[in-house]
C-alpha cells in the first residue's frame, strides 16, 4: 500500500509533473488494484480495462486516469453470476471500510453494472471521491485475460495486474469515442495512433471495434464517423482533460481530431463479411462466424450475454 503523506505526495507528484489532488486520487485507486489483484478469489473473477488500463499498462502514464473499470471475467451462467458477484461486492466495501473510505449512498447497482463511489479527506484537507465500475454482462470476452505489468514508473502494484488484452481495450476504446465522445477517449486513442503500437494487428483491432459497436451502440449501423467526437470543443478539453495531463502536455484539440479521424477511416474499411455481420445482427441474427475465423474466438464468443440480449431485443 501506498502512503499517503502530503509532503510525499506532493514531492511525487510535482516530480511527475501532476496536479496533486488528482495523483493521490490515482495512488488510492493503485492500491484498489493492488487489494483485487491479490486476492485470490477477486483475482480470479476481475480484469482492468478502459483508461486506467491504458496509462497504466500500454504506456508510462500519459495522463492520469481517475476511475476504474473492470469486468467479470467468469463466463458463468446467471445462478453462478449472481452469486460471485454478492462475493465480489463484499470483499471489496470490507477492504475499503478497513482503509477508511465512505460509501456514497448515491453509487449505483443494476443486472448489468455496479457503479461504487467511495469518498475520502485527501492528505490536502479536501473531501475527494473514488469511482469504480464492474461490468457483469461483458463477462466474455475476444481474447484471454492477461496478468500485466504496470509500465509507468510513478506508480508500481506488486505482481501485476489482471487486464484485456490491448486489442480488446482499444477496441471498446474506440468504439466508445465513436459513441459518447469524451476527451478523454480522443486522447487516449490519438496517443494510440501517435505510438503506431498495434501498426501489425489493424485486422484483429478492427474486428475488435466492430464486436464492441454491435454489442455497446445505440444504433447498429455500422457507422464510425465519429460525429459525435466531431462536437468537442476547448471547453471540454479545459474541464475533463487539462487537470489529468501533465502541466507541460500539449493538446491540440484541432490536430487530434485530424490525426484520429484519418486513423479511424483507414482502419474501419470493412469486408463483406465483417459488413454482413453488422447487418445480421442489427435484425437480430448473431453470426460471429463472419466476423472472426478462429474457433476458439468463435466458440468463447458464442453465447456471449450481452450479444444474447441485444439480439433478443432486436427480434421483436
Amino acid at each position: 500500500m501506498n502512503i499517503y503523506d502530503k509532503s510525499y505526495i506532493s514531492k511525487k507528484a510535482t516530480d511527475s509533473g501532476f496536479n496533486r489532488d488528482t495523483y493521490e486520487k490515482v495512488l488510492r485507486l493503485v492500491d484498489v488494484l493492488e487489494f483485487i489483484n491479490q486476492d485470490r478469489f477477486l483475482s480470479e473473477k476481475l480484469a482492468l480495462k478502459g483508461g486506467t488500463a491504458i496509462n497504466l499498462l500500454e504506456f508510462d502514464m500519459p495522463r492520469l486516469s481517475v476511475d476504474i473499470d473492470l469486468d467479470y471475467t467468469v463466463n458463468a451462467n446467471v445462478d453462478q453470476m449472481k452469486s460471485e458477484r454478492d462475493e465480489i461486492s463484499t470483499r471489496i466495501l470490507k477492504f475499503m471500510d478497513g482503509q477508511g473510505y465512505t460509501r456514497k449512498k448515491s453509487d449505483r447497482q443494476s443486472f448489468i453494472l455496479d457503479s461504487f463511489y467511495f469518498t475520502y479527506v485527501n492528505t490536502g484537507g479536501n473531501k475527494d471521491y473514488i469511482k469504480f465500475d464492474i461490468n457483469y454482462v461483458m463477462r466474455v470476452h475476444i481474447y484471454s485475460v492477461e496478468n500485466r505489468l504496470v509500465v509507468t514508473k510513478a506508480f508500481q502494484v506488486e505482481g501485476g495486474i489482471n487486464a484485456l488484452n490491448s486489442i480488446e481495450i482499444y477496441g471498446s476504446k474506440i468504439n466508445a469515442l465513436n459513441n459518447r465522445a469524451a476527451v478523454r477517449d480522443l486522447y487516449d486513442v490519438w496517443k494510440l495512433v501517435k505510438s503506431n503500437i498495434l501498426s501489425g494487428q489493424k485486422e484483429q483491432l478492427r474486428k475488435a471495434v466492430i464486436f464492441y459497436h454491435v454489442l455497446t451502440s445505440d444504433e447498429t449501423n455500422g457507422n464510425f464517423d465519429l460525429s459525435a467526437a466531431k462536437k468537442l470543443n476547448q471547453h471540454s478539453i479545459l474541464r475533463e482533460l487539462v487537470p489529468v495531463l501533465k502541466k507541460s502536455d500539449i493538446f491540440i484539440l484541432k490536430d487530434a481530431m485530424k490525426s484520429v479521424s484519418n486513423f479511424i477511416d483507414e482502419l474501419m474499411v470493412m469486408t463483406d463479411d465483417e459488413l454482413m455481420f453488422i447487418k445480421n445482427f442489427s435484425r437480430g441474427k448473431y453470426t460471429p462466424e463472419l466476423l472472426f475465423d478462429n474457433p476458439d474466438v468463435i466458440e468463447r464468443i458464442n453465447n456471449h450475454p450481452m450479444a444474447k440480449w441485444k439480439v433478443s431485443k432486436l427480434m421483436k
